[in-house]
């Protein structure tokens, strides 16, 4: 989903455990941010793409989490 949203144009960032999908997105277009907090500091919507329960939870409400980001734009 990601590689379509770039090669379609839009203002995409990224952000993985892994470099390779970031370094990959990054180079049709993509900006790579250092943690879930900073793409939604930057962000209007935001895709998560994870694999269980735990993950969900680490990006949405950890220390660097998405809740996070917002909390202190509030």
């Amino acid at each position: 989903m990601a590689v379509n949203l770039a090669k379609d144009g839009f203002d995409l960032i990224v952000h993985d455990l892994r470099r390779e999908p970031v370094e990959e997105l990054i180079a049709i277009g993509a900006r790579a941010a250092n943690s879930p907090r900073e793409v939604a500091a930057a962000s209007e919507v935001i895709e998560v793409a994870v694999v269980d329960d735990a993950q969900v939870e680490a990006v949405v409400m950890g220390e660097d989490g998405i809740i996070a980001a917002r909390s202190q734009a509030a």
